[in-house]
Formats: C-alpha cells, structure tokens, sequence
C-alpha cells in the first residue's frame, strides 16, 4: 500500500478508510474490525458530533466499509449500551455488527468523561472470539491496543482538516 509507516508497521493513509478497502487482503481476510473509537467526543473515525445519538458519519464511510462483512465497534462512552450504538450502525446502513463499550462510570468520572488507556481495550480484544489480522483507528491508545492483542496489521487512519468536512 502506499502511505508512510512510522517503523512499527502502523501504516498512515489520508481521508478515512478508502485506501484500506482496496487491499484483497483486508477483503478477503477480515472479518471487519473496521473501526475502534476510543476518542473523547465520539467524534473520530466514524462519526462527528457530540454524542452517539446526534452524530453523523463522516462522508464516504459507509461506501468505505460496503465491502466488509461485518464491524466491531469498541466504544468507551458507558451511557451508549451496546443496543442502541448498534442500532446506530445498522440505521446508518453500516455492515453487520457488534458494538460494546468498555469501561465502569467510576472510570468515566475519574477520567474527566474520557476513554479507558489502551490496556482494557487490548484485555478486550484478546478475548474476543474472532481473531482479527487488521485493526483500524486514529487514536493512540487503540492503535496501542491493536499492537498489544497481537493484531499483525495495524493502519493509522488521518482526517483530512475539519474544514474540508463542512
């Protein structure tokens, strides 16, 4: 793929996920891991806004994700249950997925309303059933997660500057 990689396989490609669905390998191999929104707002790869239930995706990502069979969806926003941000996704007209959140409300207020570190993430994904070869995410704690689960290909995904989003 083209992009830059920062020397720890963490490849860095511009405007969302679009560069990532064109690889046969990530289509064929991935049942999808196509987002970890770990950032404070929920406002990072999937959505802009200040909640899960005003929020809008940024443009394309759906097109970006059509091909993938299935998201899981990491979340650390304790008042988003899983239900309703999986609704969110299948309203949105995302692939299949699951969505939970990580984290107690003791967390959430002891961090000022902001995200678990990468270690509970990494916990998580460990855990999970299905064993994923490619992570996406533009946050550091989870593109650190991915790193510790084990996950062998980890892409870096960068915005373009929020004025070009408007």
């Amino acid at each position: 793929p083209s992009g830059s990689t920062n020397g720890i396989g963490v490849w860095t490609v511009g405007a969302g996920v679009t560069r990532a669905r064109q690889s046969p390998v990530i289509k064929k191999w991935l049942l999808t891991l196509a987002l970890l929104l770990a950032v404070t707002d929920l406002d990072g790869t999937l959505t802009r806004g200040d909640t899960l239930f005003n929020a809008v995706p940024f443009p394309g990502v759906q097109e970006g994700l059509a091909e993938f069979d299935e998201v899981l969806y990491l979340s650390c926003k304790v008042w988003v249950a899983r239900a309703p941000q999986t609704w969110w996704l299948e309203f949105h007209e995302f692939p299949e997925g699951e969505s939970y959140a990580i984290g107690t409300i003791t967390n959430w207020w002891n961090t000022g309303g902001g995200c678990l570190d990468y270690k509970p993430k990494c916990e998580f994904l460990k855990a999970y059933p299905t064993k994923f070869t490619h992570g996406f995410s533009e946050d550091e704690q989870s593109l650190k997660a991915y790193e510790c689960a084990g996950i062998p290909n980890i892409i870096k995904v960068v915005h373009p500057p929020k004025e070009k989003l408007l």
